[in-house]
Order: structure tokens, then C-alpha cells, then sequence
């Protein structure tokens, strides 16, 4: 009885601490895209560059992670219209990274969002003078 109890508290410790390892290696991560994921945003700016019309959207790829922290084999998990014309970009970007030595096993998952500002504009001025041409007898008459 006594061999039980050992077993099962010796299993609720390794539990726990496995618990609080995966926490620590998520924060890890978490902190790893705050830091390093607005490089990504370059990917994404070259692409407009070629084409200014590019649409808006998240990405989410899954990268392995070795022992030591680095990241490799990165891949699309889902994507956007554009996520083809910045794939390449995105993977030599997140395959660059490292983070603290993992407790843990398993992959990492990261979505980034980008976003056109200039398409923002365009759509803006465009519901402006929509709006505008709408109302524009309205303004005659002041």
C-alpha cells in the first residue's frame, strides 16, 4: 500500500511539473512572435511592393523545434489569397528564430496578421465620396 501511495505521488509530481514546463515553454514562444514576428511584416511589404492591390489576412504555419530552441521545417497550416506570394519569405523568416531550450516536445504554431493600410485608405476614400455624392444636393442647398 505504502508502494502505491509513492507511485501516485510520484505521478501527480511529474504531471504537475510537465504542466508547468509546457506553460513555460508556450510563454516562451508567445514572447518569441511578440519579439521577432514583426519581421514577418516584411515579407508581406515586399509583396506589396509588387503588387499594391495585395489583399489582407492571417497566416498560420507550424514550425518543429529542436532541442536546443531553433525552429525548422516551417509549413502552411492556412492562409490567405496572398500566402503563396509570401511563403518563402515567412518560412526563412520563423526558420531564423530560436527560443530558450524547450522542456517540452512538439510543434509551434504561429498566425501573424497583415494587414494593406493603403487598401484601408483606398476603401475609406471610396465610402467617403460615395457618401458624399449621396448627400451632395444636400450640401448645394446650405
Amino acid at each position: 500500500m505504502k508502494t502505491i501511495l509513492i507511485i501516485l505521488s510520484s505521478i501527480a509530481v511529474s504531471a504537475c511539473g510537465l504542466k508547468e514546463a509546457k506553460l513555460r515553454d508556450e510563454r516562451n514562444i508567445k514572447e518569441l512572435i511578440t519579439e521577432r514576428g514583426p519581421e514577418l511584416n516584411q515579407c508581406y511589404e515586399a509583396a506589396l511592393k509588387k503588387n499594391p492591390k495585395l489583399e489582407s489576412g492571417f497566416i498560420t504555419v507550424r514550425a518543429d523545434q529542436h532541442i536546443d530552441g531553433s525552429l525548422h521545417s516551417t509549413r502552411l497550416i492556412r492562409g490567405f489569397s496572398a500566402s503563396n506570394e509570401i511563403l518563402d519569405c515567412v518560412t526563412d523568416k520563423v526558420n531564423s528564430w530560436k527560443t530558450e531550450a524547450p522542456s517540452t516536445r512538439g510543434p509551434v504554431t504561429i498566425t501573424w496578421n497583415f494587414s494593406n493600410h493603403s487598401q484601408f485608405a483606398d476603401e475609406s476614400r471610396n465610402d467617403f465620396e460615395a457618401k458624399f455624392k449621396q448627400h451632395e444636393e444636400d450640401f448645394k442647398s446650405c
